[in-house]
C-alpha cells in the first residue's frame, strides 16, 4: 500500500496532482473524503467550491471536526453548496457542545466507518487542521485502508 503526504492540486473532472511542484503527472478519484478541523477547512472549500461552481462529477465527503458550533468556519457556504450540490455531503463533529444533534466528540475510526463510504481505488483521502489531530487522521485514514492520502 502506498501512501502519500504532501501538497495537492485539483485540476477538475476528477483529476489530481500529487506534490505539483515535482510531479506533472495527474491520477484519477472519483471520491474524495476530507477531515479538516477548524482553519484546516481553507484549502478543502476552495476545493467544494471549485467543484459545486463548475458542477464537476468528483464525490466530495467533507468531516469538519470543530469544538462548538459558533467554530465553524464557512458554515453559510458550506451548507449552501452542500444543498446545491448533489455530489457534496458534510458532516460536522463538535466536541464542546453540550446541547448538539449531530456527532459530537473527536474523530475515530468508527466514525468515519458512519460518514464515509467504503474507500477503494477510486478514493483519495485528504486531511487539514491542527498538528495532533492531523497525525491521528493519518493513522486513521491507514486503518480505513484509504491508499492515498495527502495532507493539504
Amino acid at each position: 500500500m502506498q501512501r502519500k503526504i504532501g501538497k495537492l492540486a485539483y485540476i477538475g473532472a476528477n483529476k489530481f496532482i500529487i506534490a505539483p511542484k515535482i510531479n506533472k503527472q495527474f491520477q484519477v478519484f472519483k471520491t474524495m473524503l476530507m477531515i479538516c478541523g477548524g482553519t484546516g477547512i481553507t484549502p478543502a472549500f476552495s476545493i467544494i467550491k471549485y467543484v459545486c461552481q463548475n458542477k464537476d462529477p468528483l464525490q466530495m465527503h467533507l468531516l469538519y471536526a470543530n469544538k462548538t458550533s459558533q467554530d465553524i468556519l464557512l458554515k453559510d457556504q458550506l451548507t449552501k453548496f452542500q444543498n446545491e450540490c448533489p455530489n457534496l455531503k458534510v458532516t460536522h463533529i463538535l466536541d464542546k457542545e453540550p446541547v448538539y444533534k449531530g456527532l459530537q466528540g473527536y474523530v475515530t475510526l468508527d466514525v468515519l466507518k458512519q460518514v464515509f463510504p467504503s474507500p477503494n481505488n477510486d478514493t483519495i483521502g485528504t486531511f487539514c487542521g491542527p498538528t495532533a489531530m492531523n497525525k491521528v487522521v493519518a493513522e486513521l485514514y491507514k486503518n480505513y485502508s484509504v491508499k492515498t492520502v495527502v495532507k493539504f
